[in-house]
């Protein structure tokens, strides 16, 4: 551990650890409901509330402000403070190790338990196969040094994390929002080149008006319209020609994905080679997501389509314009609403390559749909640049909280006070309470067996063990393996009875044993 400020001192993880583990089967309470900190619950952010049958394994009792530190594959970061009980008893999954120092700040050993340092002890000797199946060790962890500062300065620094870190997440939203919008800029962009919006200026600079856009049919446009054939997995190869699934067209985007390629070597004679991809083809996709384009702008040599993908070949009156009709099939407000339209009034799902034939299309000049093609370019590149630097911003956002963290725990986070009471006197107020913890006689439980039914006469008897006179219907139900209605009919029935007496204080309902 690094250098620490005179007034901190260190110590192990045992050595301020009061916790001791107290085990139940919550299937012995099948109807109770529990708050249960389990490790998937955590990604929701809240425990789950489940009833005991339905919790598969034993779980530990825990209670407010224990830490709870998941020792599930240490590199993922997963630490959760207890909060305080309203109802429900609260238990938790045995992959967290828990930590309970009431001494302690316990937000404090939270933000510590998340900082770089003690993920990187926490991640060394490791046992398991690897991934999600790697445990960090109890007895490791036990050993792992844990700086303690004065206990006001560690609320100190819990005060200026939660304020700092509450500004870094509040900068991380506005960002996310930010991406958010950015991500619709193309299909705004698409929308306003085709219904002209973009080059308004441009048609009044040269006295023309929309008047100059004409209506055609892909009937007019296209030359070949197919599809691809199916079984094309026969022919899978680590080398040879491309072979673009739906996966390589996109939405707001015209540009083939080229990420994730499949290549595949065919024979010389085989139907698919209708397939082949030229410069110039469009790319739409006609069945689950249908509506994807991509316009194929350069050459990717000897490439095929699969059976999800329609290839569009424009003939030679609009060889030219293939750019801009990929940008009106992309628009919402061009091919994407007719796509809408077909797919809900089809009788099956996708499309048919006599839907591509009747699609409509708007056309400028020549002339205007260069324009826009510039204009999409120039707004769209400001998109993306956009885009990346949002992400870029994000990226450095998020680096500065293990940065805050450590900061903290190498005391620089918040001044020190010289009228603070040292952390060894911290300490050995802890150590003096965990010794007097120990010397503590141990209390018996008295367990009923479990196969024995709950019976008036079961609990009756249960009772009459108890050490004290006086106790809680909470008290009484730590001691019978039952749910909570079963239990609570017993004790009406042994009040009737008078085998079971009923007094009441200023804070809560209690039992009185009735002597023989």
């Amino acid at each position: 551990m690094s250098r620490m400020p005179s007034s901190w001192t260190s110590t192990n993880f045992k050595d301020i650890n009061f916790f001791q583990s107290d085990i139940l089967n919550p299937s012995d309470f099948p109807k109770e409901e529990f708050e249960v900190y389990s490790v998937p619950s955590f990604f929701l952010g809240k425990p789950e509330i489940l009833i005991g049958s339905s919790i598969g394994s034993t779980k530990q009792f825990v209670q407010d402000a224990d830490v709870l530190i998941c020792k599930i594959n240490p590199k993922i970061n997963r630490v959760w403070k207890v909060s305080p009980k309203e109802k429900l008893r609260q238990i938790a999954s045995s992959e967290w190790i828990v930590m309970r120092s009431p001494l302690m700040n316990a937000s404090y050993l939270t933000y510590y338990f998340q900082s770089p340092s003690f993920r990187e002890i926490l991640s060394k000797n490791l046992t398991g196969v690897g991934g999600s199946l790697t445990r960090a060790q109890p007895k490791n962890i036990a050993a792992i040094q844990v700086p303690v500062p004065p206990l006001n300065e560690q609320k100190r620094i819990v005060e200026a994390l939660e304020h700092q870190l509450e500004q870094v997440n509040i900068s991380l939203e506005q960002l996310d929002d930010s991406l958010k919008q950015s991500a619709n800029l193309p299909r705004s962009i698409f929308n306003a080149a085709i219904q002209g919006d973009l080059t308004r200026d441009w048609r009044k600079d040269r006295n023309i008006d929309k008047t100059s856009w004409t209506e055609k049919r892909g009937s007019e446009i296209f030359s070949f319209i197919t599809s691809g054939s199916r079984g094309w997995a026969d022919y899978y190869s680590a080398s040879g020609a491309l072979f673009l699934r739906i996966g390589n067209v996109q939405h707001d985007s015209i540009e083939p994905d080229l990420q994730d390629l499949i290549y595949v070597k065919l024979p010389e004679e085989i139907e698919g080679k209708r397939t082949r991809i030229h410069v110039g083809d469009i790319l739409v996709s006609i069945t689950a997501d249908i509506g994807r384009i991509a316009f194929i702008k350069q050459d990717l040599g000897e490439a095929y389509i699969n059976q999800h993908l329609c290839l569009a070949r424009l003939n030679d009156e609009y060889q030219r314009m293939g750019e801009y009709l990929a940008y009106f099939l992309a628009a919402q407000e061009g091919g994407q609403k007719q796509f809408e339209e077909l797919r809900r009034g089809a009788t099956r799902a996708g499309l048919g390559l006599a839907d591509i034939r009747n699609l409509k299309f708007l056309l400028p000049t020549y002339e205007e749909q260069l324009e826009i093609i510039r204009c999409i370019e120039e707004q769209y590149g400001f998109a993306k640049q956009l885009e990346t630097q949002y992400k870029e911003t994000q990226v450095r956002l998020q680096q500065t909280i293990p940065k805050l963290l450590e900061k903290a725990f190498r005391g620089e986070l918040v001044p020190q006070d010289p009228s603070d009471e040292p952390a060894s006197v911290l300490l050995e107020r802890i150590r003096a309470a965990r010794a007097e913890e120990a010397n503590k006689p141990k209390e018996v439980k008295i367990r009923k067996p479990p196969m024995k039914k709950i019976t008036p006469e079961v609990v009756a008897q249960i009772i009459s063990d108890m050490p004290n006179d006086h106790f809680s219907f909470d008290e009484l139900r730590e001691l019978v393996a039952t749910d909570y209605d079963t239990l609570r009919d017993c004790v009406y029935s042994l009040l009737g009875d008078k085998k079971l007496n009923q007094d009441f204080d200023q804070a809560s309902v209690h039992f009185q044993k009735v002597k023989p």
